[in-house]
Formats: structure tokens, sequence, C-alpha cells
């Protein structure tokens, strides 16, 4: 399972918000991805989380090996309350992002 949250901008009775898009995608094991639900909030909370997975866990969907996510405190709590059998992989977004990050520091400062 892959887990995401971004912000968009939506416009309410004139007014422009920031919104939480949260989605969770599956992958069977044939290797398709499914997108097992997309749900807009106002904020990210590991709440909101926890009714999106356990939403998910009263539909029938269980087993999930792994869980790839950002490494977030609010995210990882909520996959050890729901799916405690999981393994966590971060997702090579973030992953890239904070190794890219450091690696174009060294670089920079050995010139």
């Amino acid at each position: 399972m892959v887990r995401d949250a971004g912000y968009e901008k939506l416009r309410l009775v004139r007014i422009v918000r920031n919104i939480a898009v949260l989605t969770a995608v599956g992958i069977d094991q044939k290797g398709n991805r499914r997108i097992l639900v997309v749900s807009i909030k106002l904020n990210v909370t590991e709440l909101r989380w926890r009714k999106i997975l356990g939403g998910l866990v009263h539909q029938g969907i269980s087993g999930a090996e792994y869980i790839a996510t950002d490494d977030h405190p609010r995210l990882k709590a909520s996959r050890r309350a729901v799916f405690t059998g999981s393994i966590l992989q971060r997702s090579l977004t973030t992953f890239y992002g904070e190794y890219g990050r450091l690696f174009a520091s060294n670089i920079g400062s050995r010139s």
C-alpha cells in the first residue's frame, strides 16, 4: 500500500483555502495498482489516517505487508495502530529529496 497526502488549493464561497488530499493505493499480487481511497480534508491528522485505514479494513482489505509513506510521525502512528504487522518503507520521493539535498551540500562543500 502506498499512502500520500498533498495540499491543493480549493475555492469555497469565494475564499481560496488549502485542503489536504489523502490517497491510498494498493498493489495486488500481479503488480496492478488500485486506488483504494481518496479523501479530501482541511488538514492531515493521525486520527484521519486511522479512520481511512480502519475503513479499508472494514471493507475487507487486509494483509498489507509493506506500507510506503513519508517519514511522518502521524502516518507512522496510524500504520502501527491499524496494520500492526506491516513493514514501513519510506517513499522514494522523500528518500531522494532528503538524501539529494545532503549529497548536493556535500559536493558543494568540496569545491
